[in-house]
């Protein structure tokens, strides 16, 4: 962040909150900008021109659906703010895949040469085991390799789902209090999710302490 001392930010402002929504194929959508998440881009950025560059839909993020060919994580610039992925400039109505370690750059245009400026970096974290990582050297603009890359398509542990696993949903922890962005990424799998079996006709599932 432009401006900012990241050792010293708290870790709830070192994670951009995403609202993911699912459509009819089971692809999650989530979409960034200033005008979606209104009250972090305000608490995080220190110049008000800053925040002003950044668009109010700047890109969207999608990823899963029911074909494992493209169920890859994927970058769609919506805005007229300049996208970087891996330093490389999206222009608006262009599309990235992303990888673990990938890097989204929001900037603008500054000077009388138009010389760049990065307002923001957002690091692209991956919640699967080392092994996993078969994106590590995906190009923004190759095409992916097919293979299954959402936690909906795996096991908790990298075990295939079996079809009696088809009623099972996964609640995955993306934020705890007091837990650095490295302690947390860090993790196992295991320890971010919640596994619950939600069939028809079962009763209801109760979460808490002295539940799980």
């Amino acid at each position: 962040v432009r401006l900012a001392v990241l050792s010293t930010m708290k870790p709830e402002f070192r994670m951009l909150p995403l609202m993911p929504s699912i459509d009819g194929d089971g692809r999650r959508k989530a979409r960034i900008g200033r005008m979606i998440q209104h009250q972090w881009f305000e608490a995080v950025l220190l110049d008000a021109m800053d925040h002003s560059a950044i668009s109010r839909e700047a890109c969207e993020l999608s990823w899963g659906g029911s074909d494992p060919a493209q169920a890859h994580l994927k970058l769609l610039v919506l805005g007229n703010g300049l996208m970087l992925v891996d330093d490389q400039v999206i222009a608006r109505g262009d599309s990235a895949f992303l990888r673990p370690g990938s890097r989204i750059g929001l900037a603008r245009q500054v000077g009388p040469a138009g010389e760049l400026e990065t307002i923001m970096v957002l690091a692209v974290h991956c919640a699967s085991q080392p092994g996993e990582g078969q994106l590590a050297g995906l190009a923004p603009h190759s095409k992916p390799p097919e293979i299954l890359s959402v936690p909906e398509e795996r096991a908790i542990l990298g075990q295939p789902l079996s079809p009696e696993a088809s009623n099972v949903w996964r609640l995955e922890c993306v934020f705890a209090a007091g837990l650095a962005p490295e302690a947390f990424s860090g993790l196992p799998l295991c320890a971010r999710q919640l596994s619950l079996q939600l069939a028809i006709g079962t009763a209801p599932k109760v979460i808490g302490r002295e539940h799980q």
